[in-house]
């Protein structure tokens, strides 16, 4: 049975979307999905921001139609692994506590211009690799 990755960030608009897209372009033969935790950022954007989808772009992947999701416990239930990209004390007490979240430091690139937002995207392609490889 293919593994089943599910990737959290906060608002599911840039590093949990990057995270994804590494990881079905790495293992196509497992299933890769992200969300956000934040309840609000699924009503503010309705797909991954520009500079993620240039950034994203620029190593031949198009993000531009993925949608928006928050997290949920249903989610995280149908997860092998989950790989939390946010402060473990900004998530869900289901997320913070689950055995199957491993916490990835890789800082918020909201406010990054492009040349930040590829270097976020840069570190989290190599700790994509590193557990698909």
């Amino acid at each position: 049975m293919p593994k089943r990755r599910l990737f959290v960030c906060s608002g599911n608009v840039a590093r949990s979307q990057i995270a994804e897209s590494y990881a079905r372009a790495f293992d196509e033969s497992s299933y890769a999905y992200s969300a956000g935790t934040d309840p609000t950022a699924h009503l503010r954007y309705s797909h991954p921001t520009e500079t993620v989808i240039q950034a994203m772009a620029e190593e031949g992947l198009d993000v531009s139609q993925n949608s928006v999701d928050q997290l949920t416990e249903q989610m995280l239930a149908e997860a092998d692994e989950a790989y939390v990209m946010c402060p473990r004390r900004k998530c869900p007490d289901y997320l913070r506590n689950s055995e199957k979240a491993k916490f990835w430091r890789v800082k918020d690139p909201s406010r990054m211009d492009i040349e930040g937002m590829r270097q976020v995207r840069d570190r989290i392609k190599a700790k994509v690799n590193s557990i698909i490889h």
